[in-house]
Protein backbone atom coordinates (compact mmCIF):
# COMPACT_ATOMS: atom_id res chain seq x y z
CA UNK A 1 0.00 0.00 0.00
CA UNK A 2 2.70 2.60 0.79
CA UNK A 3 4.77 1.84 -2.53
CA UNK A 4 0.95 2.89 -3.98
CA UNK A 5 0.76 5.27 -2.00
CA UNK A 6 4.51 6.71 -3.29
CA UNK A 7 3.17 5.97 -6.94
CA UNK A 8 0.70 7.69 -6.35
CA UNK A 9 2.39 10.95 -5.68
CA UNK A 10 4.59 10.73 -8.14
CA UNK A 11 2.07 10.59 -11.36
CA UNK A 12 0.44 13.36 -9.82
CA UNK A 13 -2.97 11.84 -9.66
CA UNK A 14 -2.29 10.64 -13.16
CA UNK A 15 -2.68 6.73 -13.53
CA UNK A 16 -4.03 6.57 -9.97
CA UNK A 17 -3.52 3.21 -8.37
CA UNK A 18 -6.22 2.32 -6.41
CA UNK A 19 -6.08 -0.30 -2.89
CA UNK A 20 -7.19 -3.10 -5.17
CA UNK A 21 -6.73 -2.07 -8.47
CA UNK A 22 -4.30 -0.47 -10.82
CA UNK A 23 -5.40 2.28 -13.23
CA UNK A 24 -3.31 3.41 -16.26
CA UNK A 25 -2.53 6.72 -17.78
CA UNK A 26 -3.29 7.08 -21.58
CA UNK A 27 -0.95 9.66 -23.32
CA UNK A 28 -1.71 11.09 -26.97
CA UNK A 29 -0.15 13.31 -28.82
CA UNK A 30 -2.11 15.27 -31.79
CA UNK A 31 -0.04 17.99 -33.97
CA UNK A 32 0.73 20.19 -30.81
CA UNK A 33 -1.46 19.10 -27.93
CA UNK A 34 -0.71 16.17 -25.40
CA UNK A 35 -3.43 14.53 -23.80
CA UNK A 36 -3.60 12.62 -20.59
CA UNK A 37 -6.21 10.47 -19.35
CA UNK A 38 -6.83 7.79 -16.16
CA UNK A 39 -8.16 4.69 -17.53
CA UNK A 40 -8.71 0.93 -16.08
CA UNK A 41 -8.19 -2.15 -17.94
CA UNK A 42 -11.58 -3.15 -19.76
CA UNK A 43 -11.37 -6.97 -21.53
CA UNK A 44 -8.24 -6.87 -23.68
CA UNK A 45 -9.02 -2.34 -23.63
CA UNK A 46 -9.01 0.24 -22.06
CA UNK A 47 -12.17 2.64 -20.34
CA UNK A 48 -11.19 6.26 -20.16
CA UNK A 49 -12.19 7.00 -17.05
CA UNK A 50 -11.78 11.02 -16.93
CA UNK A 51 -9.37 13.89 -18.61
CA UNK A 52 -6.55 14.95 -16.76
CA UNK A 53 -5.37 17.62 -19.36
CA UNK A 54 -4.25 18.71 -22.33
CA UNK A 55 -1.19 21.18 -22.73
CA UNK A 56 0.22 22.66 -25.62
CA UNK A 57 3.88 21.50 -26.41
CA UNK A 58 5.42 24.73 -26.24
CA UNK A 59 4.22 24.86 -22.43
CA UNK A 60 5.61 21.36 -21.28
CA UNK A 61 9.03 19.65 -20.51
CA UNK A 62 9.26 16.10 -21.11
CA UNK A 63 12.31 14.15 -19.88
CA UNK A 64 12.04 10.08 -20.92
CA UNK A 65 14.68 7.89 -19.89
CA UNK A 66 15.34 4.31 -21.15
CA UNK A 67 15.66 2.22 -18.61
CA UNK A 68 15.83 -2.24 -18.60
CA UNK A 69 12.02 -3.11 -18.55
CA UNK A 70 10.70 0.14 -18.80
CA UNK A 71 10.99 3.71 -19.95
CA UNK A 72 10.28 6.94 -17.16
CA UNK A 73 8.44 9.87 -18.58
CA UNK A 74 8.92 12.97 -16.48
CA UNK A 75 6.11 15.79 -17.33
CA UNK A 76 6.45 19.25 -16.40
CA UNK A 77 3.74 21.82 -17.21
CA UNK A 78 5.65 25.11 -17.14
CA UNK A 79 2.50 27.11 -16.63
CA UNK A 80 0.75 25.20 -13.75
CA UNK A 81 3.73 23.42 -12.10
CA UNK A 82 2.30 20.46 -12.14
CA UNK A 83 4.35 17.28 -12.15
CA UNK A 84 3.54 13.82 -13.95
CA UNK A 85 6.25 10.65 -13.62
CA UNK A 86 5.28 7.73 -15.35
CA UNK A 87 6.49 4.41 -16.69
CA UNK A 88 5.73 3.26 -19.99
CA UNK A 89 6.68 -0.38 -19.88
CA UNK A 90 8.79 -1.79 -22.69
CA UNK A 91 8.68 -5.43 -22.32
CA UNK A 92 6.28 -8.15 -23.04
CA UNK A 93 2.95 -7.66 -24.20
CA UNK A 94 2.81 -3.60 -24.12
CA UNK A 95 6.15 -3.16 -25.42
CA UNK A 96 4.90 -2.96 -29.15
CA UNK A 97 2.46 -0.49 -27.96
CA UNK A 98 4.44 1.53 -25.75
CA UNK A 99 7.49 1.77 -28.31
CA UNK A 100 4.78 3.48 -31.08
CA UNK A 101 3.95 6.09 -28.94
CA UNK A 102 7.23 6.85 -27.35
CA UNK A 103 8.82 7.27 -31.35
CA UNK A 104 5.75 9.65 -31.49
CA UNK A 105 6.44 11.18 -28.62
CA UNK A 106 9.73 11.93 -29.28
CA UNK A 107 8.87 13.03 -32.61
CA UNK A 108 6.12 15.26 -31.08
CA UNK A 109 8.67 16.99 -28.55
CA UNK A 110 11.02 17.37 -31.66
CA UNK A 111 9.21 19.74 -33.68
CA UNK A 112 8.87 23.28 -32.86
CA UNK A 113 6.17 24.68 -30.87
CA UNK A 114 2.89 26.44 -32.41
CA UNK A 115 3.42 29.56 -33.77
CA UNK A 116 0.08 31.34 -33.33
CA UNK A 117 -3.37 30.40 -31.75
CA UNK A 118 -4.08 27.93 -34.71
CA UNK A 119 -6.33 25.02 -33.49
CA UNK A 120 -5.02 21.99 -32.57
CA UNK A 121 -5.14 18.47 -34.74
CA UNK A 122 -7.61 16.28 -33.27
CA UNK A 123 -6.12 13.23 -35.03
CA UNK A 124 -4.00 10.92 -32.46
CA UNK A 125 -0.49 9.72 -33.57
CA UNK A 126 -0.25 7.96 -30.51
Amino acid sequence: MLTRMSANKKSGGLGKVGEYKTNFALVAVTENTLHAFNAKPFGRQFKVQDTVGAWQRSDLNVVTTKGTVSTKVVIDVVSTGDHYELEASTIMQMKGHNDAFLAALADFLAKPGPTGSAPDDTSETA
